[in-house]
């Protein structure tokens, strides 16, 4: 990672370049976990790695054996995308080149879990739309000069030129959802070549840059085009720095993110102290899952 930011001639920035963009707190036996007890009609789970990244621990599992797909970059990214790639949102714009990816599933990250039991139809409707939760609030929300807000507001502003504002009033755009995304791969397909040049772009930052696109443009696609159902669904959003271990505080939730803040420095002592807390939480959902027989 140093050596590719010293040949891009990067500076060190904390969002595009610090090491959380590559730290590994073992939160996705969080997501595992929880896909395994609370969403047991899940047929696979797609697992997107670079080459050789699959954690020792995990191909031990039983789960593994029956539901997990492992794909690694090279065998799916598009030939010209230098790998490997510390940008996730290159990341995002090849999840449609998975293979085997179904029409309709459900985009996570590997910060989010399900602290309880969620059906189908909560995330799909029966003619096959995706189920979306969001309220629009004032773009002076996002104002400032961090990366992710730059990029959100880039997402909206094209998705409005593409689809059309989604009120009378052009200030009000969507509140940005980092949660699981039921979507279509054909909103993915769509997506990409609408945007393609924007896609093209972003697929040639080996790290985060201001004109990228992520993932959040595909989320937005289906709601400035109308292609969704409403739902009820709720997020928990907590950052690694401050979250609790008790079980309580999630269980409102549908879904959960345990997002890495930027404002914290992020030494061992920071990365030790959020592993153990997600050991500790992982016990207590575990324990939890087992006495409720799910």
């Amino acid at each position: 990672m140093e050596q590719r930011i010293a040949e891009e001639g990067l500076a060190d920035d904390i969002e595009s370049t610090g090491k959380r963009r590559i730290n590994d707190y073992g939160e996705i036996r969080l997501l595992l976990d929880s896909i395994e007890r609370n969403l047991p009609w899940v047929r696979f789970v797609h697992l997107c790695v670079h080459d050789g990244q699959i954690p020792t621990w995990l191909r031990e599992t039983e789960f593994f054996k029956r539901k997990i797909i492992v794909h690694e970059h090279s065998n799916y990214f598009d030939a010209d995308i230098r790998l490997p790639t510390f940008n996730s949102f290159v990341i995002d714009t090849q999840i449609k080149n998975v293979p085997g990816l179904a029409e309709h599933f459900i985009f996570l990250d590997n910060d989010m879990f399900f602290p309880r039991p969620r059906a189908p139809q909560e995330f799909f409707s029966p003619a096959g739309m995706p189920k979306l939760n969001f309220r629009l609030v004032k773009q002076s929300r996002y104002a400032g000069e961090l990366l992710w807000k730059q990029v959100y507001l880039r997402e909206n502003r094209l998705c409005s030129e593409a689809f059309g504002q989604l009120d009378r009033n052009p200030e009000l755009i969507p509140l940005l959802d980092h949660g699981p995304l039921p979507t279509r791969k054909s909103v993915l397909t769509d997506t990409h070549k609408l945007f393609e040049s924007h896609m093209k772009s972003t697929a040639k930052h080996s790290f985060r840059h201001v004109n990228d696109i992520s993932c959040y443009i595909y989320r937005l696609a289906q709601i400035y085009s109308g292609q969704f159902e409403r739902s009820k669904y709720a997020l928990g959003f907590f950052e690694v720095s401050d979250f609790p271990t008790a079980i309580k505080p999630y269980l409102k939730f549908d879904a959960v993110c345990l997002n890495d803040n930027f404002d914290e420095q992020c030494g061992e002592e920071f990365v030790s102290d959020v592993t153990n807390k997600i050991v500790r939480l992982r016990g207590n959902l575990c324990e939890l899952y087992d006495r409720s027989g799910t």
